[in-house]
């Protein structure tokens, strides 16, 4: 059996397990029964209201067994819990409490059949109902079954269990509470802030790998960033220490990062990765200045749209069919500030240039001329022209740029031979991974 077969029979069985809404669309047009009697409504099934539920136990046809319990909190208020839960995960209140609340009320049931033979319940599917569930309410329990979806392709059948009448529950009600275990859970990647300021202002690593030009960034402190030598609030920690340009770090990485999550559970302790694209994945890295650290494992693309993905060291397989995974495909040079360092000139007091057989030195002072400021404004302007591999051999050194600071720090632009029109970039005697065309050496020098 092929990867495509193995992933599309997986699926195939986990939403007929956890949604069992699948079967409700099956029609009738294979059905060969006697068409039916027409059904009567009639206007209350079960005896018991939802606030005399102390639990309910529903085992599906497909699927772990699950017992959703009811009690008060210490203001009188209905609270859910579900356990045994899946280690690891979070269940949804509100959408427990729903479920119970539809299983009891059990809206527009109507009978259809008397004292149907026990022989024939099985040509209404109770032979494996979809659903079985059990009413606790103080001494009373009551038992029922969802069988097969009915002749006229809108309803299932239903029964208490051990009974022989019939009835029909309409989808719409069904549907609230013929859900698997899984459906409850809740998982979020991402922590619940306030907003997305706030989130951005506590989020401060991320780290992706896997693609073509892996990369880690943080956030800076307001310290570094006010002694920085360009205006930036994140820095590159990996293949490069370099600084971020804020402007694309929000287009290209923050807006995609945020719609990342979990939408669907695809498989529980899954045995093969390797048919999720798992086994070798991305990894997406984030930490936050609380202490938060979580790492989102990306697969292959699903035949949906979206991407396979799990949360490492839980082992469960999700489908986030709406998350922007164009964050794989970020070349992180574009990320860069493409200049190395911008001081306002009155924060200056001297610079040294030495760049091949060029040198001059400058002071400046409050009365700064125009021929030194556009020098000073030129020596900005360096920037970066491309990337390059710690494997590339560095040549001879070629010259340096030297700003020092009037409260004492000193800034060092090294540039050492890669060919004779690129030379690496080294700053402040870190080797940045970067270099600097030569013409924009000589447009300096041609200043000086």
């Amino acid at each position: 059996m092929n990867k495509k077969n193995i992933i599309t029979i997986s699926i195939v069985v986990i939403v007929l397990a956890a949604v069992l809404v699948s079967l409700f669309v099956f029609t009738s047009e294979n059905d060969n029964r006697t068409p039916l009697p027409t059904p009567t409504p009639e206007p209350t099934f079960l005896t018991v209201g939802f606030s005399e539920v102390t639990s309910i136990d529903c085992t599906p046809r497909m699927g772990m067994a699950y017992p959703i319990a009811i009690t008060l909190d210490d203001e009188g208020n209905e609270t859910a819990a579900l356990t045994p839960g899946r280690d690891g995960f979070d269940y949804q209140q509100t959408a427990m409490l729903n479920s119970v609340q539809a299983a009891v009320k059990l809206e527009g049931i109507i009978p259809l059949l008397n004292d149907v033979p026990d022989d024939e319940l099985a040509d209404f599917g109770f032979d494996e109902p979809l659903l079985r569930w059990t009413i606790h309410a103080g001494e009373q329990l009551y038992s029922l079954e969802l069988g097969d979806p009915a002749g006229g392709g809108d309803s299932v059948y239903l029964r208490m269990a051990d009974g022989n009448d019939i009835y029909l529950l309409p989808f719409d009600a069904g549907r609230p509470f013929a859900r698997a275990e899984h459906e409850f859970r809740h998982l979020q990647f991402i922590p619940p802030y306030d907003s997305r300021h706030e989130a951005l202002q506590a989020l401060n690593y991320f780290n992706i790998q896997g693609t073509r030009t892996p990369f880690a960034l943080r956030r800076m402190s307001e310290e570094e960033a006010e002694t920085a030598p360009l205006m930036a609030m994140y820095q590159f920690t990996e293949p490069t220490t370099m600084f971020i340009e804020s402007h694309y770090l929000n287009d290209l990485l923050f807006e995609s990062f945020f719609t990342l999550g979990f939408n669907a559970v695809v498989e529980d302790d899954p045995e093969d990765l390797v048919i999720y694209g798992l086994d070798d994945p991305y990894k997406i890295t984030v930490r936050d200045a609380h202490g938060w650290d979580a790492t989102l494992l990306v697969g292959d693309p699903h035949e949906f749209g979206g991407r396979y993905v799990m949360l490492q060291d839980k082992p469960t397989v999700f489908h986030d069919r709406s998350g922007d995974f164009s964050i794989l495909d970020i070349d992180y040079t574009i990320l860069i500030n493409r200049l190395f360092w911008l001081h306002e000139i009155v924060d200056v007091e001297q610079v040294e240039w030495n760049l091949g057989d060029t040198h001059r030195v400058i002071e400046y002072d409050e009365d700064i001329d125009t021929d030194a400021r556009r020098i000073y404004e030129a020596t900005l302007l360096i920037s970066i022209h491309d990337r390059i591999d710690d494997d590339v051999p560095r040549g001879e050194h070629y010259g340096s740029i030297t700003i020092n600071l009037r409260d004492g720090r000193r800034e060092e632009l090294a540039f050492y031979y890669i060919t004779e029109r690129i030379f690496n970039a080294q700053l402040n005697g870190l080797d940045l991974g970067l270099t600097v065309h030569r013409n924009t050496i000589d447009d300096l020098r041609n200043r000086l």
